[in-house]
């Protein structure tokens, strides 16, 4: 291979590439165009692969193209951002771009190169970094470096085997996070239904499908030990000709984080504040989600505002506030409220269904014991978690990093890195 001479490309994702590499834009090198199955058509044991708008690979019966294929997302929260490579049969949703025969460009190597750089595209300046599509012509004209095809080939077959051992470790790291997960909520599972002392007498207890629990323990509706309310704050507003309105922080359940006990900070927006049923929180307040990330509770360190996605409790009858949210973490809540009267499975709360949710209910010092073991416990798994969670996202960094210099030239594949 020849010495990496770099100059500048033109291109401001790009920066410097080599010399005798070459700047094309997409649409000469390709043919652009966009599946035609819709979401209802998935099958959950279709025989071929459904490209949709997520990074989920659906199944079909029906397939509508044959053959090598770079995908992507052409709108919703993935557009421009989801990618998938395929060569075979496989059905696509009208909102996925396909781009497919190649013109002096191998698929893989396009897959790598616009997987990595379209991103940045769609996240500079130029262009809404909350993009809710990608309109044909951005993409026909977004600039590709080309080496030869040859080399092409050589960076792909390189960057295979090296992504695919990084993607090992990143795998790894996320079924140990998962099995953490998993533990904690067993840890917490297991404190507000049994307690810490195993030697007290234990009682059957039906509604959470045969478990024991201390036999000196209540058993109560929420409702019995709390005021529960739904949020209905005005949506925030970008003008509103009035003097009553306020710069407030907009609490959304899209900020969250899943798994962290507390919300720290939240997006301040203009909020109509004079409604009547406006719905306000407070430092210290317990909210529950009834959406989106379905029953994950949260205790507040800021004063804000909340729609009706929230779920906020006041006025503890009994029970302590964060024994209340524990309880709500754990699986003897969630599963109750994942099942409906009847059985089936429902993906959102209504607040009737968590007032009449049947828990446990200790006295108030052995309630107090058991949050401050589970604070400490809790703590440190969290504290595992996150550090795995962190080596995934430095992992995660330099295989971008990695598929970013080779895709640019700013580094190269020698003869030894790949086999011919």
């Amino acid at each position: 291979m020849s010495i990496n001479k770099l100059t500048q490309s033109g291109v401001d994702i790009v920066g410097l590439f080599p010399k005798d590499w070459e700047i094309k834009r997409l649409k000469y090198l390709c043919k652009i165009q966009t599946g035609g199955q819709d979401t209802q058509d998935a099958v959950d044991d279709g025989e071929f692969p459904f490209y949709v708008r997520s990074p989920y690979v659906e199944r079909i019966d029906k397939f509508d193209f044959d053959g090598e294929a770079v995908l992507m997302a052409g709108d919703g929260v993935g557009a421009g951002k989801v990618f998938h490579y395929t060569n075979g049969k496989f059905g696509c949703h009208q909102r996925v771009y396909i781009i497919n025969s190649y013109r002096g460009v191998s698929g893989k190597f396009l897959y790598y190169y616009m997987k990595n750089l379209f991103s940045i595209e769609i996240e500079k300046g130029s262009a809404k970094s909350t993009v809710d599509s990608v309109r044909l012509p951005m993409l026909q004209n977004f600039p590709i470096c080309l080496p030869k095809i040859r080399e092409q080939k050589h960076i792909s077959s390189f960057l295979d085997s090296r992504i695919g051992l990084i993607d090992n470790i990143i795998n790894d790291l996320e079924n140990q996070i998962e099995i953490l997960e998993k533990y904690k909520n067993s840890v917490i599972t297991e404190a507000v239904t049994k307690g810490l002392n195993s030697n007290v007498q234990m009682k059957f207890i039906d509604f959470l499908w045969g478990v024991n629990a201390p036999v000196h323990w209540d058993i109560k509706k929420i409702k019995n030990v709390c005021l529960i309310e739904r949020g209905s704050s005005p949506r925030p507003i970008d003008s509103y000709l009035s003097d009553d309105v306020r710069d407030m922080n907009w609490i959304k359940i899209s900020d969250t984080i899943k798994g962290s006990k507390y919300i720290t900070n939240a997006e301040q927006q203009i909020i109509k504040t004079g409604i009547s049923k406006s719905r306000k929180v407070f430092k210290g307040d317990l909210l529950l989600t009834n959406s989106m990330s379905f029953g994950q509770p949260y205790i507040l360190k800021i004063d804000g505002c909340i729609h009706d996605g929230w779920v906020v409790f006041s006025n503890y009858k009994g029970i302590d506030k964060e024994f209340l949210y524990y309880v709500l973490m754990s699986d003897a809540c969630l599963t109750q409220f994942k099942v409906s009267v009847s059985g089936a499975v429902v993906s959102n709360l209504n607040i009737d269904k968590i007032k009449e949710t049947k828990i446990l209910v200790p006295k108030i010092n052995e309630q107090i014991e058991i949050v401050r073991f589970l604070d400490k416990k809790c703590y440190k798994i969290d504290s595992i978690i996150e550090d795995k969670k962190s080596q995934v996202e430095t992992i995660k960094k330099y295989k971008n990093s990695l598929i970013y210099e080779y895709v640019t030239g700013k580094k190269r594949v020698s003869q030894g890195d790949v086999n011919e």
